[in-house]
């Protein structure tokens, strides 16, 4: 996503914008997101080294998550997010705010899952940088994921084959506790017998 959706059929709303409108939308040529009322839209399609990254990261957590009883999903998938709740699974459609796709959400507590998608914080989120991305992935939606208590958010750079680690901390904040390679080793701080070897993930 890169700035405020532009179409015609959205500018005849005002904000802030609801997870009601957004379901109007659903048919569009142009996907977008809704972070905290205000309409984003989202890239093109990726690159060839997102997507790549983006499968084997999905095959990986995949493989190792579904022993914690958790289920990775990748984009697109619906989260809608509420800070204000621990769930918005009730919520009525036109009280959320915020609807983003994240390109991995991992859910450990099934009970946040619905045929509409995630209701509230998953336990992991990933975003995979693109040139028409970086700057929210790295600042809007950090602070986005920080707000909502997602307890762990991983951006990752096909590019320099890198990943940024960040993990709440005890105060309620993200604290970068890694920045990994390709050659490193990577856990998620929640599942510590999780060990994703990142040559797999960046494998070209």
């Amino acid at each position: 996503m890169e700035g405020m959706g532009e179409s015609a059929k959205k500018q005849q709303y005002k904000e802030p914008f609801t997870y009601a409108d957004y379901l109007t939308w659903e048919n569009d040529d142009q996907r977008v997101e809704i972070i905290e009322g205000g309409v984003y839209d989202m890239s093109p399609a990726p690159s060839t080294n997102h997507q790549i990254v983006a499968t084997n990261l999905v095959e990986a957590l995949n493989s190792k998550m579904k022993e914690n009883g958790c289920r990775v999903l990748a984009a697109p998938f619906d989260v809608r997010l509420d800070p204000r709740m621990k769930s918005v699974k009730d919520n009525e459609d036109d009280d959320v705010k915020t609807v983003v796709q994240p390109d991995i959400s991992v859910y450990c507590d099934q009970t946040k899952l619905d045929d509409k998608g995630g209701a509230g914080a998953p336990d992991l989120v990933v975003e995979i940088l693109s040139p028409h991305t970086q700057d929210k992935d790295m600042s809007v939606k950090l602070i986005l994921y920080m707000k909502n208590q997602v307890p762990e958010y991983w951006i990752v750079d096909a590019d320099k084959q890198s990943i940024n680690q960040f993990v709440l901390d005890d105060e309620g904040f993200y604290e970068l506790v890694a920045t990994v390679g390709k050659k490193d080793k990577l856990k998620p701080r929640q599942f510590q017998d999780v060990k994703l070897d990142l040559s797999e993930v960046f494998d070209y």
